[in-house]
């Protein structure tokens, strides 16, 4: 039991911890009183949210068109789903027709696709997905380049000095600064370039641009946290001799631990939410692409969908920031403060 207290409490769990300890008959009416008010609140304040989001919604009208209320939003969410799952039974269809079609006339698979090819929808869930795939790409691409750059600077002043002059220069450099030059640089690299697949042009640059914001939090974080690895670890280290990659891999990157998923914690954050003004300049079938189309649209419903889409990009940001946090908590083995 103890072991799952510890795993609630690195998951970012923590309502359920009272919950387990009711169950153990640890002063439970103390117990009962913690999960009213850690559940209890967060309800309370959504409840009245939604509530007051419904009163302006009924009341506002801009034009021809009202300010879509909580039931039409959920219910749009619904019908995305309902796609969603329509999609796959397609999908599903489709595969036991290319198998009987290969079973049936001796075709290699390459054959059956290619005779009779799938047409997939553009769905929201896809569209999420992708979305997900590009933003994970491009943080992917920051940290590993961040992290070994942050290091060295972290180690030697004088590699930090050299490195100082361009990471406050590009720093503060909006994602719509960078996308024409990226898109620019892109399209000439990829000329040519097969752009049905997976890693096609629109991927690409909206990658590149979360990749280039993304950046600078863990390159800093993680040259903060190096050079401020206790003394005495280095101490010790010079002691025992130990040569300078072993000093790297067993003490200062253990010691530097916390402050680097802090930055990486801090660039999937900023990743993500540059991610949407890519796609959008990019004209990607993702999260980004989804909006500007009901922007386009400009008819009655596109409200809706567009509310929907905020939701969505902060429920999963939670989720994400939630996930970065369990990872921080489980590796930083007791070494990290307190995380919210």
């Amino acid at each position: 039991m103890k072991k799952l207290l510890q795993w609630l409490e690195i998951l970012g769990l923590t309502w359920f911890v009272p919950v387990i300890n009711f169950i153990q008959g640890d002063n439970r009416p103390y117990q009962a009183k913690c999960f009213l008010r850690m559940v209890g609140l967060p309800v309370l304040s959504i409840g009245v949210a939604l509530f007051t989001w419904h009163l302006i919604a009924i009341k506002v009208k801009l034009g021809t068109m009202t300010l879509p209320t909580p039931a039409v939003v959920y219910a749009r969410m619904v019908e995305m789903t309902d796609e969603w799952q329509a999609e796959r039974v397609r999908h599903g269809q489709y595969e036991a027709s290319v198998q009987k079609m290969m079973k049936d006339n001796g075709l290699s698979d390459k054959d059956v696709r290619e005779a009779m090819p799938y047409e997939q929808k553009k769905i929201f869930v896809g569209q999420v997905w992708l979305s997900l795939k590009t933003a994970f790409t491009g943080v992917f691409l920051a940290v590993i380049i961040a992290v070994p750059i942050g290091v060295l600077c972290g180690l030697s002043t004088t590699i930090y000095e050299m490195f100082n002059p361009l990471i406050q220069v590009f720093k503060p450099v909006s994602p719509l600064a960078w996308f024409p030059v990226v898109y620019i640089f892109i399209n000439k690299v990829m000329e040519g370039a097969n752009n049905d697949g997976t890693f096609n042009k629109s991927f690409v640059i909206a990658a590149l641009v979360v990749a280039l914001c993304a950046l600078w939090p863990a390159l800093l974080n993680t040259a903060n946290g190096v050079a401020n690895v206790e003394k005495d670890y280095l101490n010790v280290a010079r002691v025992l001799n130990l040569p300078w990659y072993t000093r790297i891999w067993r003490i200062i990157l253990p010691a530097s631990v916390p402050a680097i998923f802090t930055g990486i914690r801090t660039s999937m954050g900023i990743g993500w939410m540059v991610l949407i003004a890519a796609e959008m300049m990019a004209v990607s079938p993702g999260l980004g692409g989804f909006i500007w189309d009901w922007y386009q649209s400009s008819n009655e419903i596109a409200l809706s969908y567009l509310v929907l889409s905020v939701l969505v990009i902060g429920a999963i940001g939670f989720v994400i920031d939630r996930i970065m946090i369990a990872i921080q908590k489980s590796v930083s083995h007791g070494n990290a403060a307190t995380i919210r």
